[in-house]
């Protein structure tokens, strides 16, 4: 893991009356560098054409939020026997 520089922390401490200032140094550490995977990209691009589609309305909301349920299938990011579970509410409906 990377270190961060440590930061260097002043208190006041009050023991029996009396105030003590007490340095506390901390040390931070960051993992390396994060990255997206292919799936992440693939999700990215699809949620913004999804936003595109929807805020351009050059087709019908419900039948871009139906493509984009087939599409996320065929791409393999949502297993095939979850990809409608969403009608089951009657929220969605």
């Amino acid at each position: 893991m990377e270190k961060i520089p440590s930061v260097v922390h002043r208190a006041r401490v009050r023991i029996a009356g009396q105030i003590f200032i007490r340095t506390i140094k901390t040390e931070h550490s960051v993992e390396p560098g994060l990255t997206l995977t292919c799936d992440m990209m693939l999700v990215l691009v699809v949620l913004t054409a999804t936003i595109g589609l929807f805020v351009s309305e050059l087709i019908r909301v419900d039948i871009a939020a139906i493509l984009v349920m087939v599409v996320i299938g065929l791409l393999g990011l949502v297993p095939a026997t979850e990809l409608f579970n969403g009608f089951a509410s009657n929220a969605v409906l």
